[in-house]
């Protein structure tokens, strides 16, 4: 289950315009944090930290991911 703070911010990737070729997944004893790092449709670099409360969360965000352009 994605928490509130993720359900939020799932649609903030779809402000990049690119993506980098890696995200970095953080594992807690009570969630997950997903960060994606790339460029907005202004060439500004941008980075998100995601919150999941479970796996199933974390890989929904990595679908969305591999559907984003590389930079």
């Amino acid at each position: 289950m994605v928490t509130k703070n993720a359900t939020k911010k799932l649609s903030q990737l779809e402000q990049f315009h690119k993506v980098n070729d890696s995200v970095n997944i953080y594992r807690y004893t009570n969630g997950w944090m997903v960060e994606v790092s790339g460029e907005d449709a202004n060439d500004d670099w941008l980075t998100v930290k995601l919150i999941c409360a479970d796996l199933k969360a974390v890989t929904t965000l990595l679908e969305e991911y591999k559907d984003l352009n590389l930079r």
